[in-house]
């Protein structure tokens, strides 16, 4: 009879459906298949030019396969193959799901698509996939294959239902950053542009220069977005994005959201430690310095290699690791011992022979080893069983040269050394002769440049003497400390950039030229940046931002007053009492930010960032720059839409004092002015 089995569902598991064993399901003769109806022909049907590739009703039926990419098996049964291939794809992508894998392993993906169609199609699927007949059993129409890229949402995005088909239901999840451009214009004199350090690769860090301003100091700068692509919308496919003091992670991270009463280290939800790890062998690898040693293995000036002929000088590279660990590569908070790059030395015997190639450390290490073993042949204050009755010191302090010796202090006593000082001393004494051979000092090949250095207790190069104990780290000195770059958060932005307006066709407001003031109350060195969520715009974000400059930069400073400093400015002062006497409302320009990861405003010390509606009063050199002379009238852009801030987020209350006054460089009282925004500096 023509059926389908229950147990067909096993592709189906995902979906919630059971598969198993049970009841079968009866359809009328049918030569056309689906998932619920079918026609699967009895064995004397199958026709003879079958290569019985999904025949396994014999007893015989052992048969050897690729299971994964790393793995073969052999199965007696295809069922059992379909419970063990649909069990591994359904572990894999879980773990895709939650960003402990990247994809699941192909040959499992390949696998669980197989079982599907055989599922589904049973014996006749041979007759219709039209396997051709070469060494790799090309299927003559590529409709039956399957890739796991397909229909799958852009980088930065996901889906609210699976198993949809249209790119319009794949949202930005905001948590995912797949591209930087700075927006701080380069200087005229130099060579430097955005697209020169332009890059969508995972674990790229940002490196673009960054704006120093002083106390006082008001940074204009305007965008001209004008002609950005109709649908790249803000907030949705990119926004706008300022940094105080720290780099953010690096592209594609997504950190856990962090809250200001948790003290804990901030940490990642992708990418996992050891791929974080992975990105600083890779930054080891591609990032190297020059160094020069002389025969003794001591380092001296590079240019002495370069300008002395003599072969006592040998001139290689190492990993850079101090530009590497200033990357903010790691999500946490973390620390780092001293480490030294390991040079390698071979000795020339006495019998002409040479040695093995060693670390040309273990001289240290061995120095170690002797002074330890001497005290515990000497010391009258230890007494070591192993030794007992044996003649182990001389006259000299140290330990006599008696074979003995030695093999007790090896067999029995090792653990007690090694314990003490972490690491295995050499079993013989090294002479510390450096290997002249630069490619076998590189060692440019190894994938984890990192384990290439050897981890010191000191803090700096002078103190380098005594190995790291990994069993006793509390007496290591910390070398380098680093905050998480969970911890660099952005800045928040104006009320502007927190909503969207459908204006003149475009999704949003933000088709037109845009300008940013930022007040700096304190000195600060800020990153500003551009930044793409949604993995669709790739090229229209490059384009547009990487290519050609769109933005410039004005930098106002006090200088009304003639005597020092002569950054000097008018203050306001608010004081608390007056606004109690008065029972006055306080101010709706206030100096308060609001957390980007959520919670009440808090005081602003750092800066103040604005953005004016009218550019033309901040940078009206910008209109004759970029847009006079082109197709675009820009005496509309002069006056845009400025939206109001809710009250309620401006709004505080009486106790909000955190001191008796406050000294702000700005009027209060005026917001929303449309040259300035809310805060209009004095000394502009």
């Amino acid at each position: 009879n023509s059926r389908v089995h229950l147990d067909y569902g096993a592709s189906m598991e995902l979906l919630g459906l059971r598969y198993g064993d049970g009841k079968m399901c009866h359809f009328s003769e049918s030569n056309t298949t689906s998932l619920t109806t079918g026609r699967i022909p009895p064995s004397n049907d199958v026709p003879n030019e079958s290569n019985g590739f999904t025949d396994f009703d014999s007893d015989d039926v052992s048969f050897h396969i690729r299971f994964t990419h790393s793995e073969d098996r052999v199965f007696d049964s295809y069922r059992q193959l379909k419970v063990d291939v649909v069990e591994e794809y359904v572990s894999e992508r879980k773990q895709v799901a939650v960003g402990n894998r990247s994809n699941i392993d192909p040959f499992i993906f390949d696998l669980y698509n197989s079982i599907q169609l055989i599922e589904q199609h049973g014996r006749i699927l041979e007759d219709m996939i039209l396997l051709e007949d070469t060494d790799l059993a090309t299927p003559s129409s590529l409709d039956w294959c399957s890739c796991q890229g397909l229909l799958k949402c852009p980088n930065g995005t996901i889906t609210f239902r699976e198993g949809t088909t249209r790119l319009e239901e794949c949202f930005s999840t905001k948590q995912e950053v797949l591209s930087r451009i700075t927006l701080i214009p380069p200087p005229s004199n130099t060579s430097y542009t955005a697209s020169s350090i332009y890059s969508t690769k995972e674990g790229h860090v940002d490196e673009s220069m960054t704006l120093t301003l002083d106390p006082f100091e008001v940074a204009i700068l305007t965008i001209d977005q004008s002609r950005l692509p109709t649908n790249l919308t803000y907030g949705e496919h990119y926004r706008i994005a300022i940094y105080d003091g720290c780099k953010p992670c690096p592209l594609r991270y997504q950190c856990e959201p962090t809250f200001p009463e948790d003290e804990r280290s901030p940490s990642c939800k992708y990418p996992l430690e050891e791929r974080q790890m992975d990105l600083l062998n890779q930054c080891l690898k591609e990032h190297r310095r020059e160094v020069c040693l002389d025969a003794n293995g001591l380092q001296t000036d590079v240019e002495d290699c370069n300008t002395s002929s003599d072969v006592g000088f040998l001139l290689f590279t190492e990993p850079d690791i101090d530009k590497c660990l200033s990357r903010p590569y790691f999500c946490s908070d973390s620390g780092w011992n001293y480490r030294s790059f390991r040079r390698l030395c071979q000795d020339t015997l006495e019998d002409g022979k040479v040695s093995p190639i060693y670390d040309c450390a273990d001289v240290r290490r061995w120095q170690i080893y002797v002074q330890w073993r001497d005290e515990i042949c000497c010391s009258p204050e230890l007494h070591v069983p192993e030794l007992s009755g044996i003649a182990s010191c001389n006259k000299n302090a140290v330990c006599t040269d008696d074979p003995l010796i030695e093999d007790i202090v090896r067999e029995k006593l090792m653990s007690v050394f090694e314990a003490e000082h972490g690491f295995t001393p050499p079993t013989e004494q090294p002479l510390g002769q450096l290997l002249m051979n630069k490619s076998m000092q590189e060692d440019r090949d190894n994938d984890a440049p990192l384990s290439l250095f050897n981890e010191w207790q000191g803090s700096s190069q002078a103190q380098s003497d005594t190995p790291h104990n990994r069993f006793k780290p509390e007496l290591s000195e910390p070398w380098v400390t680093a905050k998480g770059c969970c911890r660099c958060q952005r800045h928040s932005m104006p009320h502007f950039f927190e909503t969207n307006a459908y204006t003149s066709g475009f999704p949003d407001d933000k088709h037109h030229p845009i300008q940013i003031t930022i007040s700096a109350l304190a000195r600060v060195e800020l990153t500003i940046v551009v930044e793409l969520l949604h993995g669709t715009f790739y090229s229209d974000f490059e384009d547009y931002f990487a290519l050609v400059d769109k933005s410039m930069l004005k930098v106002h400073s006090p200088s009304r007053f003639d005597e020092d400093p002569t950054q000097a400015t008018w203050l306001t002062i608010l004081e608390q009492s007056t606004f109690d006497k008065l029972n006055l409302d306080l101010p709706l320009n206030l100096p308060t930010t609001t957390r980007v990861s959520g919670g009440d405003n808090e005081i602003e010390t750092r800066f103040l960032v604005d953005r004016p509606s009218n550019f033309i009063i901040g940078d009206w050199k910008f209109a004759v720059t970029h847009l006079n002379g082109s197709n675009t009238d820009y005496s509309s852009h002069l006056v845009l839409p400025s939206p109001r801030d809710p009250v309620a987020s401006v709004r505080e209350e009486v106790d909000w004092w955190a001191h008796d006054f406050f000294a702000l460089p700005y009027i209060p009282f005026f917001s929303n002015c449309d040259g300035y925004d809310s805060h209009i500096s004095w000394s502009r």
